[in-house]
């Protein structure tokens, strides 16, 4: 390897006073001996290989709020300093970078950018770094030492490359689940992956193999309908340096298995093998891609299906499975609770569907005439005896049918029972004999009722699992606020789990089955029946693939924009419009901003993060709206908002903006939880207020930007008009008050880290300081009033 003269080192180190070098070593030198109790990565690695032009990120944890020190050099060592071997030759070429601090965490970082300059091709840097801290040897915590290669052609390496294009930057935007008929796109960042710019290559889209089945056969094959593309990335705009790789001819999955899994790799020595130099998505075992069917035409199997008439008139049921089920093992299990007035036959468009994708359905008859409690009674009886009396049911089912995977889902009077019936288990109040709570993976509920959703101890599902379905027409459960047994979303606000929910404006409470007669609908631009059920079929499928089946192309459909992600074969109906609203209230696979809980100031998130805004008209409070919708805001601002109704923790902030003018609503991250490095996205749920005049004179998508700013002041700023549509418009429905427009719909918005470090665009992940709303005409719409919950950092 060529190593670069000293004076080349001046590109990490602009000024440094004469003797700062040598008086640290000397300090260090002098110390007793240090230990090795401070930890050094490069872009989480001890080892990184990059190319010129490009960066990687240090990192240094030791003591919180402490002093830090990084240096390099061009020779590894070890040297004895103090009695301790330290990871650096000590050469005159020793540089020690601007000095740091850890934050609130403990870590320290620096920006480590390599200039696009080809003579350091072949280069090796050498670093070692130390934290003061006064438990510490010498009061110095000496780190490990880390490696920097720089390369022409580095090692294969795992990045993003699959997804789609936006008609606004970045551009492109990574996506894993694709449907049959969507065309594969394929960017290259030319910036972090300088030695393929301007050079041709060749891209493959392959069936996805483990990392045991790359190191068998690195022979690259391809699978898409026209072979592979070749591409000349160019060294411009990353927006340019895309192409579509597969026109969306592949079929997707065959199986009961949402998802076709395929790897993408750009093949840069054009050799047809995975080796040094190419990129792949889909490192490993990881998958790059699914490609997803019609989900909502029938499964791979037939079905059959078997009227039970069990011991007494509430323990009789239909039944649903696969023919082939003696072919098949430990299928899930989905049980169906109707409603008050409705019929346990009345389900087959669930049943049929689900059972031909490889679940066991069983729709039972509900008491559900003397209320929700009885209604949930039955459902907890009903599943202890399917599972006790398989053998009477059918044969077919004796040793098929898991206890450990269960899904629980109702209809109104049935919907709100399902959640009774979790909270008795969960409580102890009754023990079944043939499951336990713990295989309850998910509860689901139709147009619930909420009788007794408003008591100071509420039935709820706990920490469990919960997806709600409401319907925006529904002239039943209607979710009005003038009393509380039709505030459906209620419940959501006392799931405390992870949660779902899934609003379909223009469907009727009757609408959900298929029982015939009235859909129960009120309100413009009614759905059909047969338009429900075919929003009803891939999105239930999808709900209950991904808790049932842990099926990791199941789970976009329930927080991706439904026109970003809308199931094939659903209703061509214009009035078919979806929100869609997923989180997981879970810390270890997200960091929380704000979920207004807690703090209960507007200046303080319930993370502790400080907020400030420009915005107006700011109120933070339960989303509750206590009376009647109104035209106005007038003296509640949290009108048109059913998310509670007295105790429910459901708060959320409200604030309007208007003019045209830049305005904004803005989070300062406390230092201890700016390291945002190891998540994929930015998570949060809005909504435009409801018949808030704001909201009526806009009569639109609401639009807006959001920018991420670093702890060096670097920032980038992204439309949410690039990535499909706004905050959406509420149904325009009347009633209820004065006015018009119904219940104010939150829905989920998830953004890509990386779509933050396109262009050569340098924010420091490990660091980021501020999260930025920013509204008005420069941002997005001139005006509104917004809802906002739920910010947080996330994994895929």
């Amino acid at each position: 390897m060529s190593t670069p003269r000293a004076p080349q080192l001046g590109w990490l180190l602009r000024t440094l006073r004469p003797g700062v070098v040598a008086a640290s070593v000397l300090a260090i030198a002098s110390a007793p001996a240090l230990g090795q109790t401070s930890e050094l990565a490069l872009d989480t690695e001890e080892t990184v290989q990059i190319g010129p032009g490009t960066a990687t990120v240090a990192t240094l944890t030791g003591a919180q709020n402490a002093f830090a020190l990084l240096a390099l050099d061009v020779d590894p060592g070890p040297t004895l300093l103090g009695g301790d071997l330290v990871p650096l030759g000590l050469t005159p070429a020793l540089t020690l970078l601007p000095f740091g601090a850890t934050n609130g965490a403990g870590v320290a970082s620096w920006v480590l950018p390599i200039p696009a300059d080809p003579s350091f091709v072949g280069a090796q840097f050498y670093f070692g770094g130390a934290v003061a801290d006064i438990a510490a040897p010498g009061g110095l915590a000496l780190s490990n030492g880390a490696s920097l290669e720089v390369v022409d052609v580095p090692t294969t390496r795992g990045v993003e490359l699959g997804g789609r294009a936006l008609n606004a930057a970045p551009g492109f935007t990574p996506q894993v689940v694709f449907q049959t008929g969507q065309p594969i796109s394929v960017a290259v960042d030319a910036f972090r992956q300088p030695y393929v710019a301007g050079k041709q290559v060749d891209v493959y889209l392959v069936e996805a193999r483990s990392a045991a089945e790359w190191a068998s056969s690195a022979v690259l094959v391809d699978a898409s309908s026209d072979g592979p593309e070749t591409f000349r990335p160019r060294t411009t705009r990353f927006s340019s340096n895309h192409i579509v790789i597969e026109p969306g001819a592949l079929p997707g999955s065959t199986g009961e298995e949402l998802g076709a899994a395929y790897d993408v790799v750009v093949d840069t020595n054009r050799n047809g093998l995975l080796d040094d130099g190419d990129l792949i998505d889909g490192l490993g075992d990881e998958v790059g891609l699914y490609i997803v069917p019609e989900i909502g035409a029938p499964g791979p199997y037939a079905v059959t299906s078997t009227l039970y008439n069990g011991p007494t008139q509430w323990l009789r049921s239909k039944v649903y499975w696969p023919s082939n089920i003696a072919s098949l093992s430990n299928l899930p299990f989905v049980q169906i609770s109707h409603g008050n007035g409705h019929n346990y036959q009345w389900y087959d468009h669930l049943g049929e569907h689900l059972a031909s994708w490889g679940f066991v359905v069983s729709s039972h008859r509900n008491n559900t005439v003397p209320g929700v409690q009885s209604a949930a009674t039955t459902i907890i009886d009903n599943l202890d005896h399917f599972f006790g009396s398989l053998a009477a049911i059918s044969p077919a089912l004796v040793g098929k049918v898991d206890n450990t995977r269960i899904g629980m889902i109702g209809h109104s009077r049935g919907g709100e029972g399902v959640s009774i019936a979790y909270h008795r288990l969960f409580v102890g109040t009754v023990t079944p004999a043939n499951y336990d709570i713990s295989g309850i993976k998910i509860v689901s509920a139709i147009a619930p009722t909420y009788f007794e959703g408003s008591s100071s101890t509420p039935d709820t599902i706990h920490d469990g699992s919960y997806h709600l379905w409401v319907g925006g027409a529904d002239a039943d459960v209607n979710g009005c606020t003038s009393s509380a047994a039709p505030a459906v979303m209620g419940h959501y606000g006392w799931a405390l789990g992870e949660r779902s929910m899934i609003n379909v404006q223009g469907a009727g409470h009757g609408a959900f089955h298929d029982g015939g007669g009235s859909t129960v609908s009120s309100g413009p631009c009614l759905l059909s029946r047969t338009d429900v059920h075919s929003i009803m079929r891939p999105h239930a499928l999808a709900l209950f693939s991904h808790y049932l089946k842990d099926d990791p192309a199941a789970e976009e459909f329930l927080w991706r924009e439904w026109t970003d992600l809308r199931p094939l074969g659903v209703t061509s109906s214009s009035c078919a419009v979806v929100t869609v609203v997923h989180t997981s209230n879970d810390a270890s696979t997200s960091l929380i901003v704000d979920d207004f809980e807690s703090q209960g100031s507007l200046f303080v998130a319930s993370s502790g993060a400080a907020v400030d805004f420009t915005v107006g008209n700011v109120s933070e409070g339960e989303l509750t709206d206590n009376d009647n919708f109104t035209q106005s805001i007038g003296s509640e601002p949290f009108n048109a908002f059913t998310h509670g109704r007295g105790g429910e923790p459901t708060n959320g902030a409200v604030f309007s903006f208007g003019g045209g003018a830049s305005q904004y609503f803005r989070y300062e991250i406390p230092i201890g939880m700016r390291d945002v490095s190891a998540y994929d996205q930015i998570a949060f749920m809005l909504a435009q207020q409801s018949r808030d005049t704001n909201t009526v004179s806009l009569g639109d998508e609401l639009r807006f930007s959001l920018r991420l700013i670093d702890g060096n002041g670097r920032g980038k700023t992204l439309g949410v008009d690039g990535y499909g549509d706004g905050i959406g418009q509420p149904y325009q429905r009347g009633g209820c008050g004065t006015g018009t427009g119904w219940a104010s719909e939150f829905e989920s918005f998830r953004l890509p880290l990386v779509d933050f470090l396109r262009d050569d665009t340098l924010i420091d992940l490990t660091d980021v300081q501020y999260i930025t709303f920013l509204f008005g005409s420069a941002n997005g719409s001139a005006s509104g009033r917004v809802a906002i919950d739920q910010v947080e950092f996330t994994l895929r």
